[in-house]
């Protein structure tokens, strides 16, 4: 007896479901000092050095990136473009500010 066959078809993207390779990061010229505290890091939280290493990375560029007042001030600057804010008047007398 002839069995009956069915063609499955393979989608492409299952045959790549693979994740893609991970990359290296090679860090030359590191203090002892700093392999050393890294160490310590990673053993307090239980990972090994690369796990701990990976982690402050992920960490660090998940944060939006700080701006130093100055930054914040030249930007302001440029938004302005020359223009003066009035800036409001003093009262005479201060006043309750409950009242």
């Amino acid at each position: 007896p002839q069995l009956a066959t069915a063609r499955v078809g393979i989608d492409g993207n299952a045959v790549n479901a693979y994740p893609r390779a991970m990359a290296t990061l090679t860090i030359r010229g590191l203090d002892d000092d700093i392999r050393d505290r890294l160490r310590l890091r990673a053993a307090t939280h239980g990972r090994s050095m690369e796990s701990e290493a990976r982690s402050i990375l992920a960490e660090a560029v998940s944060s939006p990136i700080e701006r130093s007042l100055v930054d914040i001030m030249l930007a302001m600057r440029k938004t302005l473009d020359g223009e003066r804010l009035e800036l409001p008047g003093r009262a005479d007398q201060v006043g309750d500010p409950f009242a």
